[in-house]
């Protein structure tokens, strides 16, 4: 190769080093391996001169950390001398799973940690290494890549900053907008594709793969990632097409317009293997509904080839299509509006002849939001009388008059704990025309629905607690109504809180999700739990997980707002004294909080 013949005759500028910080260690190491044996290998004309010292190494890699005080700061510590060398400090700033101490609680680094330990290596080797280039496989904030009205452009201003302290040349991977170059004219940026990669690992792991008009199709799945697809179209000589993102232009959500539906432009996909093509996926969101879409059409196999794979609400949503798919169904999810309002113009549209199932919250755990229960049984018997319709009630019963026969419901579910019943305990109505299989077989008891010995107890204290919660309904649920509504007015005062979801009258009686920005939920919790104050951080079925809130997510909410979610729970002990001394706390704890919050 000539490149390779003029790399053996040309003499080293400089010995090189490696800075890999903790995020970026294994693709460090990975890179390091193949420096040292491709040099090692490398027939140079002579290497023992002068000019060569240091050319080949054991290891390039310099012991360099980034340990941080009790309070979360951070200092920049180089081991080892870094003189006269070329630099390449590389950086993982989307690696979540790093954490690290602050007051005692547990932090999971975002991307401005890792971009401030960037920093920090850097200030520690300015002045001192012959050249600094940064290797960042995701750029940071390149998201964000048009100025809209008044606000930061992270990335242009990050750019200009390395570029001040000294970097010559940054690299990345597949760049969401390569014009951010753009912020750095007069300076170094490469920004490397994956394509190759992309194909290599297609052929390499699909036995069957054919690339042919007959048998393949290269699918975008937005206007932003055409100019790739049309690359990959290109190179394989196979068609594309596109899906065209309608947007509902008379509402915006955190600077931008919601997602209504995604339409198909191209020809049919029947048959075919379909290769949806794009640079990142954020939740994946989109990308299900891209893929059901494409199934919805008969395509045979949908491959989605992506950078990066952030998946900020976790993959929990991916895991259960994949079960229910994989027993032959299809799905189908209906979004919500920015306050947690169901699309009903989408779920009538969405009904089909061979749809079995609907599937609904009575009123959503997380934020409130109450869905029209008769209006949707309306519809779906409308559109398909043989669609059966499941209301999750276990929020809903003992806050609201529920009648399933007249408000079309045909199976509704509720939980004894929601309404201070034994835990363990529930029922599930059925409506007769609702035919259902039992998980277990044998014993033939309740006209062989279950088999097994019945908890007496258990349906004995059920029966009891929905007994008592209805007793007072009314007068129950217009004191939480009152006691929600204070509460909301009152932390509406405070500085950085925004109130998710439904406005609160509007949504159900018991139930508030706020966010205090600059805090995380987490940390806010604890400090809360510390003063015998009680809240939720996301869904009690999500605890310990790391991934974001979906529900909150559903909302498209900013990474900021659901970061610093809680969830208020009201119930008709709770007295105004309880939410004074509440607001009482936050109001001392919040500044301290943010004071030391990460930035």
């Amino acid at each position: 190769m000539v490149n390779i013949s003029l790399l053996e005759k040309s003499i080293p500028v400089a010995p090189i080093k490696i800075a890999a910080l903790e995020s970026c260690s294994h693709l460090a190491a990975q890179v390091d391996a193949h420096l040292v044996q491709f040099r090692k290998e490398l027939d140079s004309h002579n290497q023992s001169g002068l000019n060569f010292r240091g050319y080949a190494e054991n290891t390039f890699l310099v012991d360099c950390k980034c340990p941080r005080f009790g309070s979360g700061e951070a200092k920049g510590v180089m081991n080892e001398s870094i003189r006269g060398a070329d630099m390449f400090v590389m950086v993982d700033v989307c690696n979540h799973s790093l954490t690290y101490n602050m007051c005692g609680h547990v932090n999971h680094m975002s991307p401005d940690d890792h971009y401030q330990d960037l920093k920090r290596i850097i200030a520690t080797a300015a002045g001192k290494a012959h050249r600094i280039n940064v290797i960042m496989p995701f750029l940071y904030e390149s998201r964000q890549h048009k100025r809209s009205k008044r606000e930061s452009l992270d990335c242009a201003l990050a750019l200009q900053e390395l570029v001040g302290m000294g970097v010559s040349n940054i690299i990345t991977f597949d760049a969401h907008d390569p014009r951010m170059q753009n912020a750095i004219p007069l300076s170094g940026f490469d920004n490397f594709m994956p394509t190759y990669q992309f194909l290599k690992t297609l052929c390499a792991s699909i036995d069957d793969f054919k690339i042919d008009n007959e048998h393949l199709m290269i699918i975008s799945p937005d206007e932003g990632a055409m100019q790739r697809a049309v690359y990959f179209s290109n190179i394989l000589g196979v068609d594309m097409g596109m899906f065209y993102k309608r947007r509902d232009y008379s509402t915006v959500v955190n600077g931008r317009n919601p997602i209504v539906a995604h339409e198909f432009l191209g020809d049919s996909v029947e048959g075919k293997d379909v290769i949806v093509i794009d640079d990142m996926i954020s939740s994946g969101e989109s990308m299900l509904d891209v893929a059901k879409k494409l199934k919805d059409r008969k395509a045979k196999r949908v491959i989605v080839c992506t950078t990066f794979g952030l998946f900020t609400d976790g993959l929990e949503k991916f895991d259960e299509y994949s079960w229910l798919e994989k027993q032959g169904y299809e799905i189908t999810e209906i979004p919500v509006d920015e306050k947690g309002n169901l699309l009903l113009e989408r779920l009538a549209e969405t009904i089909r002849e061979d749809t079995i199932l609907v599937s609904t919250m009575y009123v959503n755990n997380e934020m409130g939001a109450v869905v029209p229960a008769e209006e949707i049984g309306r519809i779906i018997h409308e559109k398909n009388p043989k669609t059966l319709y499941h209301v999750d009630a276990v929020q809903g019963y003992g806050k609201y008059r529920i009648y399933p026969k007249k408000m079309g419901i045909d199976l509704l579910a509720v939980s004894g704990h929601k309404i201070h019943g034994p835990k363990g305990a529930g029922f599930l109505y059925i409506n007769e025309k609702a035919k259902i299989q039992p998980l277990l077989l044998g014993g033939g008891q309740q006209k062989g629905m279950r088999s097994g010995t019945d908890n007496v107890p258990g349906i004995a204290g059920l029966g009891v607690a929905a007994k008592k919660i209805y007793e007072n309904l009314e007068a129950d649920t217009a004191r939480m109504r009152e006691l929600k509504t204070y509460l909301a007015a009152e932390l509406e005062k405070m500085e950085q809180v925004e109130i998710n979801g439904p406005e609160p009258e509007k949504g159900a009686p018991h139930i508030l999700n706020v966010s205090f920005l600059g805090v995380r939920s987490e940390v806010l919790l604890h400090t809360l739990e510390d003063r015998q104050i009680y809240v939720s951080a996301g869904s009690a079925c999500s605890s310990h997980k790391r991934a974001g809130s979906a529900s909150l997510g559903a909302l498209r909410l900013s990474p900021e707002r659901k970061e610093s979610a809680i969830r208020f729970s009201l119930c008709e002990f709770t007295t105004r004294e309880e939410l004074a001394y509440t607001l009482e706390v936050l109001r001392e704890v919040l500044p301290m909080l943010r004071r030391y919050a990460r930035r």
